[in-house]
């Protein structure tokens, strides 16, 4: 039978959230700080559980912890309960799309697809290129908006001796499309410094425009939605990204609330959602997202801003429906 050595634990802590690659053999679920999963929570014990990866099955055990580990099967129904706990000292299987509750971290089992695409998909034959890549025309003298061959500008600042030769009514006169007559050494040579030193000068002249999601550039996108929390906005399209930016500051306001999620949901998406924590045991909460396309929303995206708007103690499950 092939080695099941290609799976993934995906942690939503209140930490935050990271990726963990199941190697062969044991894998420590606990608190202490030499365990390979390491939880820091009250709630966890120091060897709180452990995951057994073999080359036929994958084995959860909880190791008599005191608050105990509770497990979701992937086909568990919606009517039975959330999370049933895990008797101690008893292996369970465990098969891709569980669940594991720790303390407040959820533990999702996944199948790690890339090491499986890097495993099952052949490298691509490398061959010589058959075509150089085109040479980038050659400068021809073009001067960048805003400059010119001339000084504009630090001329002004040098006493009138340097100025030696320049008629009065051509320093009065000079513009970056009309140098006015042909100028001295001095004037030309402090046209290099002001080739560098303007656009410097422009930019900082006009920085809020990078600081408004109206105007900045998109590769100054992932700047401000660090600045927010909104890193998962990257998946986003720069229409969309600009759009959450706008109402950033209000999310930010709300995080850790149903009307966070709801809003963010249908900036990011265009869908309308619902929260429903109050049918719901302890701190868990569905969220359900109802769009006139299912198949077009992208599943990934919702975990990760549901993730990031949620309250830190608890744990939620996500529902993609048809709106009516």
């Amino acid at each position: 039978m092939a080695q099941m050595y290609n799976f993934l634990l995906r942690i939503h802590s209140p930490q935050g959230s990271r990726i963990y690659r199941l190697p062969p053999g044991q894998t420590l679920i606990g608190s202490a700080p030499s365990a390979d999963v390491y939880l820091p929570d009250a709630r966890v014990t120091a060897a709180h559980a452990r995951i057994d990866l073999t080359d036929n099955e994958i084995l959860l055990t909880d190791l008599g912890s005191r608050n105990g580990t509770y497990l979701r099967k992937a086909n568990t129904s919606a009517e039975e309960d959330t999370f049933p706990p895990v008797p101690p000292n008893v292996a369970f299987v465990l098969g891709v799309g569980d669940r594991i509750q720790v303390g407040l971290t959820e533990l999702w089992l996944e199948e790690d697809t890339d090491q499986v695409l890097r495993r099952v998909t052949p490298a691509p034959a490398v061959t010589a290129p058959t075509q150089l890549p085109v040479r980038p025309a050659w400068y021809v003298g073009a001067i960048p908006p805003g400059l010119s061959r001339h000084s504009l500008r630090l001329l002004d600042f040098l006493p009138e001796i340097y100025r030696s030769g320049i008629p009065p009514a051509a320093l009065q006169h000079r513009s970056a499309t009309d140098p006015g007559p042909p100028a001295d050494f001095m004037e030309r040579f402090l046209a290099l410094f002001e080739s560098v030193l303007l656009p410097i000068e422009w930019v900082v002249d006009n920085f809020d425009l990078y600081l408004d999601p109206r105007t900045t550039p998109d590769e100054f996108l992932p700047w401000l939605e660090d600045w927010c929390g909104l890193e998962f906005a990257a998946m986003l399209t720069p229409t969309r990204r600009r759009h959450l930016l706008r109402h950033a500051h209000r999310l930010f306001h709300l995080k850790g609330t149903r009307t966070a999620l709801i809003e963010a949901i249908a900036l990011a998406t265009g869908c309308t959602a619902e929260v429903d924590d109050l049918t719901t045991r302890g701190a868990h909460f569905v969220v359900t997202v109802r769009c006139s396309e299912a198949n077009q929303v992208d599943q990934a995206l919702l975990e990760q801003l549901i993730v990031a708007l949620k309250p830190v103690h608890t744990t939620h499950e996500l529902v993609i429906a048809m709106s009516a």
